[in-house]
């Protein structure tokens, strides 16, 4: 069960409650700015969070559809709040490739997949699949109540806060080393924080889901709470699942249009999640688990036809 922190109920209006304008300009902008890699504070075990922001050259902000220049880009870092573990391996990703699917074959081939076959994936495919869900893009420029600079990013954040951490149990992937590990989405680079899980116990922590059985992966998204909750307080919590959901969802869309097999884990043991992987359930709770492998021959014959019609 999730802990939430109890934020005091002056902060927010109540949800039945509208907010006003009046409301969000008393919030400061979460764009303010700061000197590049300014520290704002170590997270639990190895992890540290980063943040850095700027105005723009000469301190002008460009309009907002007028991209950054690869000097800009050197001048300006872009404001983004994310986890890194140090003093341990990383492994660099290749670049996400582009995806050929149609949205609308994407679509109708999503699935839930309960028969993996057992095989592992590519590592190009593993790099795709979270490049593409919650990768870190191009920087640009917004203007508005929070001007400033920011990542184009696959999924709406509240506040652009971001509060999302990836992390993998991986089994079978080809060329990476069986462990757990997280997601560094700024560097696109995954992280090996402890060695491999037992796979019997990685099924049994998914209620003993016999599907998860063949899966290469599991993928556990969790919520670093303080990015958004002190801002937006209890409304903050509902924030955080529907960012959730928007993840899951690019998850199984990119799954389907890479002939991967997914499968959102509604019943994972959040506790024992949250043990393994070292993190304070009240500052960074486990919300999702989605298994990630290769279909079985049946069903990956079907999603390709549906991709490709």
């Amino acid at each position: 069960m999730i802990r939430w922190p109890v934020h005091p109920p002056t902060r927010v209006p109540p949800f039945s409650q509208p907010l006003s304008t009046q409301w969000v300009r008393q919030v400061p902008p979460f764009f303010q700015p700061a000197p590049p890699s300014v520290s704002v504070g170590s997270l639990h075990g190895e992890g540290e969070m980063r943040r850095s922001a700027g105005t723009g050259p000469e301190g002008r902000v460009p309009p907002a559809s007028q991209p950054l220049s690869s000097q800009s880009h050197t001048q300006v870092p872009p404001f983004f709040p994310g986890k890194r573990y140090r003093g341990v391996a990383t492994l660099t990703l290749p670049p996400p490739l582009p995806v050929t699917a149609s949205l609308d074959g994407a679509l109708r081939a999503r699935l839930s997949c309960r028969r993996f076959d057992g095989g592992p994936i590519s590592l190009q495919d593993l790099a795709s699949l979270l490049g593409g869900a919650y990768g870190v893009g191009d920087a640009v420029a917004v203007r508005g109540l929070d001007a400033g600079w920011l990542r184009q990013r696959p999924v709406p954040s509240a506040g652009n806060a971001y509060p999302l951490e990836i992390y993998l149990l991986i089994r079978a992937v080809a060329g990476v080393e069986p462990g757990t590990y997280h997601f560094d989405a700024a560097g696109h680079r995954l992280e090996r924080i402890r060695g491999p899980v037992p796979w019997p116990r990685t099924v049994a922590l998914c209620q003993g889901q016999p599907y998860v059985a063949g899966a290469s992966a599991l993928v556990v998204l969790s919520a670093v709470l303080d990015r958004t909750l002190p801002r937006y307080g209890d409304r903050g919590r509902r924030f955080v699942l529907l960012e959730a959901g928007h993840l899951g969802q690019n998850l199984y869309l990119l799954a389907a249009a890479l002939g991967l097999g997914c499968l959102a884990v509604g019943g994972a043991d959040d506790a024992a999640l949250a043990a393994i992987l070292d993190l304070d359930p009240g500052r960074e709770p486990p919300l999702y688990a989605l298994a990630i492998g290769r279909p079985s021959t049946t069903d990956r014959a079907r999603a390709r036809d549906l991709v490709q019609e």
